[in-house]
């Protein structure tokens, strides 16, 4: 059981210890007087106790089968932290990995698709970095996948170079995102949002891409060489008949987006 469930569980036994002795007159005292100088008082001790001891979060590792699906949808609700995404699972899996900062993990079989929800459990983050959410997953490559990542403040690292990624959507706030494209999906459908942000896109050579660019106080850097530019599309040369094309829409905030051809 984690610390913070214990100590807050503590405290609500406590005012609830309290505000039953005050119901039976027990206890006469205007408890909502001293309720919010309680709740002060835990607030201040479990951060000074958190700045004294801090445990390394334990890392939950987590497997889960393909059991005869075709395909998988995998959603992550990251939060804030380190995310790590390849290929490197074996062949009969959707799923694997090992996640420091603990994992709810859900799971529904819709006909030929596996439907994985892979959500951070919610902490109260004090102590300090250590208490991330820091993941590092791998998917089967012979898999089709359709990828949604929610991620919060903290560093992503997506190499999907190796994976049949059908569709990909990454939504992030004050962070770090550096991704590899599909380099033999077909198609490829993916939109990127973030607020404060930081993007590198990767696009292995032979694999045709179609950009979109949207945000007004962004630096957008595209290899002029590689793209034909139309006000804010770019597009490969030939990206029609590719074998192996991608489809991106960039919206950032504030930030920098890079695009790099490997």
């Amino acid at each position: 059981m984690r610390r913070s469930t214990l100590f807050w569980g503590g405290i609500l036994i406590l005012v609830g210890i309290l505000l039953l002795l005050n119901n039976l007159g027990i206890f006469n005292v205007n408890i909502w007087s001293i309720l919010w100088p309680l709740l002060l008082i835990a607030f201040g001790l479990w951060i000074l106790v958190n700045s004294i001891w801090r445990p390394k979060n334990l890392t939950e590792h987590a497997s889960v089968p393909l059991e005869g699906a075709r395909s998988a949808s995998l959603r992550f609700q990251h939060g804030a932290g380190r995310l790590e995404l390849t290929s490197g699972a074996s062949g009969d899996t959707a799923m694997e990995g090992d996640f420091s900062g603990g994992l709810d993990l859900s799971q529904r079989r819709t006909g030929d698709e596996l439907d994985l929800v892979l959500a951070a459990p919610v902490n109260i983050p004090f102590g300090g970095p250590e208490f991330g959410n820091n993941w590092s997953v791998r998917l089967a490559s012979g898999v089709p996948y359709r990828l949604t990542l929610n991620t919060g403040a903290g560093e992503s690292r997506l190499d999907l170079r190796d994976l049949q990624v059908t569709h990909l959507e990454i939504s992030s706030g004050a962070s770090s995102t550096d991704l590899t494209l599909p380099e033999r999906a077909g198609f490829t459908r993916a939109k990127i949002s973030t607020g404060a942000a930081s993007v590198t896109v990767r696009i292995p050579q032979g694999v045709g891409a179609y950009i979109r660019t949207r945000g007004a106080l962004s630096s957008f850097n595209v290899p002029t060489g590689v793209f034909t530019r139309v006000d804010d599309t770019y597009v490969t040369p030939g990206y029609q008949d590719a074998p192996n094309r991608v489809e991106l829409d960039i919206e950032t905030g504030v930030g920098s987006v890079e695009i790099l051809k490997i």
